[in-house]
């Protein structure tokens, strides 16, 4: 499904082991089917492509007698994306809209994160690829930026937000979504991080303060890392009844977890000399005190 290897997942036999219990996992049986499904419609063998929809309703069902009203939920959703394609291989590009739309909205009252159960295609995702391959490359770019809201540094969302805007004539959002790219596969191969290398080699790698904020997992930034502040110490020097402070306010990336997990470039403020922090430094003086602050902005643009 990631790879986009229609023909794989077209051969993909559902039920296997079969020594498994798979009446008791409908959504596990009904992910194999759903991507069966989706290589079978790119695989113009729309006959499996029914079956597999027959199969998933089936499971949608079964789900929900069994009181797993989120397993059933998730199902639907896959169901009717998979129906949105089924509609466009018959080029009937408004029902497929219709049905992706309501994939989306589906997944937006789910009530926890979609990690699991979760889908294989987030529903956005594939309403921007129909939008893409309809001809609306301007609705696709906002469907693929709500994907990235939800799933952020989605290889295809990213890859799709960037042909996106390349073919809206945003040159701007195109670099920054193929910049994040090739950051986020920077080792990788494929095809597709091709295709980003040569748009940049044209345009020119997107700008600290242009690139998205989004940093992957143990991405490097070159950027100085932020450092909590627990704001115990007030910022500055106190003087002859003067606190001076002098602040920087400057790029920093800011990891929110743990120093390998994914972060943030963002602006921060930082006493000169000392790393940027969140909270910014604190500036905490006693009635009567005289104030004097100094602020370099380093901020290009």
């Amino acid at each position: 499904m990631e790879r986009r290897d229609w023909a794989a997942a077209a051969s993909l036999e559902p039920v296997t082991p079969a020594d498994l219990p798979w009446d008791r996992f409908q959504w596990a049986e009904s992910q194999t089917w759903f991507a069966k499904g989706l290589g079978a419609i790119r695989s113009d063998d729309l006959k499996a492509a029914d079956r597999a929809l027959g199969r998933m309703e089936a499971l949608r069902d079964a789900a929900a007698e069994a009181g797993e009203v989120a397993f059933a939920t998730y199902i639907d959703i896959d169901l009717r994306t998979l129906a949105a394609w089924r509609a466009m291989a018959e080029e009937d590009s408004e029902m497929a809209l219709s049905l992706a739309g309501s994939a989306v909205d589906l997944e937006a009252t789910t009530q926890k994160h979609p990690v699991t159960p979760g889908s294989y295609l987030p529903p956005s995702e594939a309403l921007g690829d129909l939008l893409l391959e309809i001809g609306d490359p301007t609705e696709a770019l906002e469907a693929y930026e709500t994907s990235l809201a939800v799933w952020p540094g989605r290889f295809n969302s990213l890859l799709g937000a960037a042909r996106a805007a390349r073919a809206s004539g945003d040159g701007s959002k195109a670099t920054e979504y193929y910049d994040m790219l090739v950051e986020t596969a920077p080792d990788s191969d494929r095809e597709e991080v091709g295709e980003a290398r040569s748009f940049l080699s044209r345009t020119g790698p997107a700008a600290a303060q242009t690139a998205s904020p989004y940093l992957p997992a143990g991405s490097i930034s070159g950027l100085p890392l932020v450092q909590p502040n627990d704001n115990g110490v007030a910022a500055g020097t106190l003087q002859g009844g003067v606190r001076d402070v002098a602040l920087e306010v400057t790029r920093a990336d800011w990891r929110i977890e743990t120093l390998n997990g994914p972060g943030l470039r963002v602006a921060a403020v930082a006493e000169e000399g000392g790393p940027p922090t969140i909270p910014a430094p604190l500036i905490r003086v006693e009635t009567g005190t005289r104030l004097r602050v100094r602020v370099l902005n380093r901020l290009d643009g």
